[in-house]
This record gives structure tokens, C-alpha cells and sequence, in this order.
């Protein structure tokens, strides 16, 4: 009797054991898929993640939709929405120092403690850039006089 009840306890053990088997884990190439309520600074990655992703096309309607609804009303979310657009997209419509003054002031009016910080972050990244894009063309310049004191 105790060696059924033990062939019995082992097969229950093995069932459960195999059901279990099927979970696996879930594996993807490429960029996880960012979802938001809306709000926060995930919706604003899910905007960014958006823009990357546009065909140029695509990329100039909502230079000039985004751009119309910044004129139309130019609230915190256009302004943040745009500069977004203006700091990230592609070089076409790039245009780091247009995206540094819509975002000027807006940090401290902002109600939501997660836009806030974005708005930060995002001033960080266009002040970088435009950082590295002064570098970049005072070494342009720094080696162009060099490659003339060469020559002579």
C-alpha cells in the first residue's frame, strides 16, 4: 500500500512539474513597447520612442500639426510636445536652440512630479547637445587654421 501511495505522490509530482514546463519566458528583439496612461514621463518616452520610428513623411505633418497646435495654444503639454519633436527628431526638422527656448521656464510650472523631472532631463539633453555642437565646430575651426599653418 505506502509503495502506491508513493508511485501515486511521485506521478502527481511529475504532472504538476510538467505543467509548469510550458512557462517560458518571453524573449524579444529589439526595443521593449512603452505604454502610459497619458501622463508622466512615460508618455513622453512613449513620444519619443514614436518620433524615432517616423518615416519623413510622417515626420513633417506632425512638425507642422505640433507646430500649428504649439500657435493655436501654446500650453504646457504643446510646448513640451514640440520641443520634444524639435530636440529628437531627425535632422530635417532638429532645431536644439527653438527646443531650449519653448522649454525656458516651463520646469517650475509643471503640477506633475514626473513631467517635471522629463522637462529637466530633456532641457539637460538639448544643453548637451548644443555643448557638444559648439566643441565640435570649435575644433573644426582649430583644425582648419592647423592644416593652413602645415601648408605654408
Amino acid at each position: 500500500m505506502s509503495v502506491i501511495k508513493t508511485i501515486l505522490a511521485t506521478l502527481v509530482l511529475l504532472f504538476t512539474l510538467t505543467a509548469c514546463s510550458e512557462l517560458q519566458y518571453y524573449s524579444t528583439t529589439g526595443f521593449a513597447p512603452i505604454t502610459s496612461k497619458g501622463h508622466g514621463a512615460s508618455y513622453w518616452l512613449e513620444q519619443m520612442h514614436a518620433i524615432r520610428t517616423m518615416t519623413a513623411e510622417q515626420r513633417l505633418v506632425t512638425y507642422q500639426l505640433w507646430e500649428q497646435d504649439y500657435i493655436n495654444d501654446p500650453d504646457d503639454n504643446n510646448r513640451v510636445k514640440l520641443a520634444l519633436l524639435l530636440a529628437t527628431g531627425h535632422e530635417s526638422i532638429r532645431n536644439l536652440e527653438r527646443a531650449r527656448e519653448i522649454l525656458t521656464g516651463i520646469a517650475a510650472d509643471l503640477e506633475n512630479h514626473s513631467d517635471r523631472e522629463f522637462v529637466i532631463l530633456l532641457e539637460q539633453l538639448i544643453n548637451e547637445q548644443l555643448l557638444a555642437n559648439n566643441t565640435i565646430i570649435d575644433l573644426r575651426a582649430s583644425n582648419r587654421r592647423k592644416t593652413r599653418q602645415i601648408k605654408e
